[in-house]
């Protein structure tokens, strides 16, 4: 009888610890779950600030410039050349003063023409010359002169634009600046020319660009 006691007694002391590594471990696999738990969240977080990130991109990407101007926006008067290189000679008397230029991708009336010259059509190759130039000191690329039934043709254009700072100049919905390239519609003629020249008259003073 006493035998049976103590195996009793002696087997409830075993009991104990295998309970407390019982409880250990479910408390382990309990902070596990919740480390786990923390984990998804942080990548939800992560994961909405990078849509968020990306429709706010996509937002300014496609939002007009004049939705952005502020109170900073100014109307200017501005002229700007415009070259055609290579227009047959025959289509100079095409073009008038006084005829307006419509941007051919927007369809918006970007200017009136103010003044139309021509030059020589020249293109320069890369093969450097044969002969030295005395003033350079040195080799220079040849150039090919075509005949006359071809031309550079320069047309310049008076328009109205807002200026913003930082944006710049805006005529309609076409922005305007020296080295950017434009496909123009005049009432008998279309063409495909780069801006070479611009300057902005603001409170009776011409400020060149």
């Amino acid at each position: 009888m006493n035998h049976e006691k103590f195996d009793a007694s002696r087997t409830g002391e075993q009991a104990t610890p295998m309970r407390r590594a019982r409880n250990s471990r479910y408390r382990k696999e309990g902070d596990s779950a919740k480390k786990r738990r923390w984990l998804f969240l942080l990548a939800d977080v992560f994961l909405l600030i990078a849509v968020v990130a990306a429709v706010f991109f996509l937002v300014v990407l496609l939002t007009p410039l004049d939705l952005f101007a502020g109170e900073g926006t100014e109307e200017r008067a501005v002229v700007y050349t415009v070259e055609f290189a290579g227009v047959d000679s025959t289509l100079l008397g095409t073009l008038q003063v006084g005829d307006e230029v419509t941007d051919a991708e927007t369809g918006s009336v970007i200017g009136v023409v103010t003044e139309i010259s021509n030059r020589r059509y020249e293109v320069f190759t890369d093969i450097p010359s044969a002969e030295m130039d005395e003033a350079l000191n040195s080799y220079v690329v040849t150039k090919n002169t075509y005949p006359d039934s071809y031309t550079t043709l320069s047309v310049t254009i008076r328009a109205t634009a807002e200026y913003t700072p930082g944006v710049g100049y805006v005529a309609e919905d076409c922005r305007i600046a020296v080295g950017r390239a434009y496909d123009l519609r005049f009432p008998a003629y279309t063409g495909e020319g780069v801006c070479v020249s611009f300057s902005a008259v603001s409170r009776g003073e011409e400020v060149a660009q």
